[in-house]
């Protein structure tokens, strides 16, 4: 399927942005060059949530924070595994960032279409960054949004990263999407640490990966 690229504009409150703050005394950020959250879609507009169309297990958003003073380049991955064999992988979408501030924070919002379930025909996967230039107020900013589309997924679990702590240039695998097998009597969900060895017990799998390099 060709992606499709949309910028547009939106407000702060467009997004949970506590996770800013966290440099300041609040939530322990990982280790790690690459700091990765998830966080509560609640306060999460319709323009990136889409709502109508996504949520539940459908909506996520993933906080990034990224060492300041330079530029970024990060790359979304898809792998997709059909009993356990790879029989896809993609490159999703290669954004670079603006030149990373002191309080600057960047989100990944996964919209992922449920194949066959009668509401959305499409999955949507957005990165969304402060917007320094366009943003009269540091408090309440506004951001860049860059939207791909994908193709919908047929799963029954999905799993999201927590938090992780990466080296740049390491590969963080976010969010993955499972469907079971008819006869599995246990339906476990699948550990984003160790999926390519868990794979071949789902009758299909879908990966979302993060890899965030220096410019």
């Amino acid at each position: 399927m060709k992606k499709k690229r949309i910028i547009t504009m939106v407000a702060a409150m467009a997004l949970t942005v506590g996770l800013v703050g966290c440099t300041s005394g609040g939530m322990k950020l990982p280790e790690g060059d690459v700091k990765i959250v998830n966080q509560a879609t609640q306060g999460v507009v319709e323009l990136l949530l889409e709502a109508s169309n996504y949520g539940g297990d459908k909506s996520s958003v993933t906080s990034v924070v990224l060492p300041v003073d330079s530029e970024y380049e990060v790359t979304l991955y898809k792998e997709k595994y059909s009993m356990g064999e790879l029989v896809e992988e993609k490159e999703i979408s290669k954004y670079t960032t603006e030149t990373i501030a002191k309080d600057s924070i960047m989100h990944i919002i996964f919209n992922v279409a449920k194949l066959n379930d009668g509401e959305a025909d499409k999955s949507i996967i957005s990165i969304a960054e402060i917007d320094r230039e366009n943003s009269e107020d540091s408090k309440n900013p506004s951001y860049k949004v860059s939207k791909f589309n994908d193709e919908a997924i047929d799963f029954d679990s999905r799993t999201l990263v927590d938090q992780s702590g990466k080296d740049l240039d390491e590969e963080q695998a976010l969010a993955a999407f499972v469907k079971f097998n008819e006869d599995d009597n246990e339906k476990a969900a699948i550990n984003l640490d160790t999926y390519k060895d868990e794979v071949s017990k789902y009758k299909e799998a879908t990966i979302f990966k993060i890899k965030v390099t220096k410019k």
